[in-house]
């Protein structure tokens, strides 16, 4: 564990409960503090109420999606500049491009090595913030 992490705040918004709980038990051992939501309202909703230090976000949840999410988040003072990273299972063309458009810090394809996106974060939130 990374003792810089302690206590950096990840809001992972994704509708699979497996993955959800998956990613938060590793993130808890690692020392981070994880939120989750399942839906987009939700993810905008507990973004705006805890001010995360990343977004885990996935593109396909209800109400919104990930890219709504990531919209609203970056449009309000408090986390526009919140570090972003999405995961999909679509292999639609142009999902990379959008998500880079809204800002994010990476992208990755599901299913996805956990090291590598654990490895990602961890330079993303040691990066200082802009």
């Amino acid at each position: 564990m990374n003792k810089d992490q302690d206590g950096k705040r990840i809001l992972i918004v994704e509708d699979d409960l497996n993955i959800v709980m998956s990613l938060e038990i590793r993130f808890r051992a690692s020392g981070y503090e994880v939120h989750k939501a399942y839906d987009g309202i939700t993810g905008i909703e507990t973004g705006l109420a805890i001010e995360p230090d990343l977004l885990l976000l996935d593109i396909s949840v209800p109400e919104g999606g990930g890219f709504k999410v990531a919209e609203a988040l970056k449009n309000h003072p408090a986390t526009w500049n919140t570090p972003i990273i999405f995961f999909t299972a679509n292999q639609k063309p142009g999902l990379r491009e959008k998500a880079e458009s809204l800002g994010a810090v990476d992208f990755f394809q599901k299913p996805y090595d956990f090291a590598t996106l654990q490895a990602s974060i961890e330079n993303i939130l040691q990066s200082p913030v802009p």
